[in-house]
């Protein structure tokens, strides 16, 4: 969607900073601890009631109007045979990129005319904590006593480069544009059945 509003020229410039996997909540929890806050004593019995709870929640907000969704469009589907397929393991532990820029560009090699850069943390020095056996002693930043994990500075470089002199080359991960519209996902079957025996229950 990043890469389609640059396409679409709404922006010719994208910075798109996300949390490691398994902190994904942090930024909203704040949001569902005020929810929590302000509706734990009440009774609420209807999706509208809780409508009216949430804004009077958020009365600082004049133009908040929740919204129940009961269907997603599956982005994944959709784009999953335009993207490509090198763009593998960016989520998973090591390999894990937190930070995304996509640039329009008139560069030759991006046929779509939108380059993709990223980097690992959203910082440009981080300390990364390591098992001392793998880092050679200058490299290490301070020591813990004791203990078999080590802190080590890092600098963050944006990739990808070339291997040859080390150039940031940047990519495109959208390889061509879809022809047809995108499709919403419906619930899971069954679903509003369980629903209605947990809210019997």
């Amino acid at each position: 969607m990043f890469l389609l509003s640059l396409l679409n020229e709404f922006c010719f410039l994208l910075c798109i900073s996300v949390f490691q996997v398994g902190h994904t909540h942090e930024d909203i929890d704040g949001r569902f601890g005020k929810i929590w806050a302000h509706c734990r004593l009440q009774t609420i019995l209807t999706p509208e009631d809780y409508k009216r709870k949430l804004k009077s929640t958020f009365s600082d907000n004049k133009d908040l109007e929740p919204e129940f969704l009961f269907a997603v469009p599956n982005y994944e589907l959709f784009f999953n045979d335009f993207i490509d397929k090198n763009l593998v393991g960016y989520t998973k532990k090591y390999d894990t990129k937190l930070q995304w820029k996509f640039t329009k560009t008139t560069e030759a090699g991006f046929p779509l005319s939108v380059k993709s850069i990223y980097r690992a943390f959203c910082e440009d020095n981080v300390l990364l904590i390591v098992d001392k056996k793998f880092i050679p002693e200058d490299k290490l930043a301070y020591s813990a006593q004791n203990v078999g994990i080590q802190a080590v500075e890092a600098i963050v470089d944006w990739q990808p480069r070339n291997r040859i002199n080390n150039q940031l080359v940047g990519q495109f991960q959208l390889q061509s544009l879809p022809s047809k519209s995108i499709r919403p996902q419906g619930l899971v079957l069954g679903s509003r059945e369980k629903l209605d025996v947990v809210v019997r229950v």
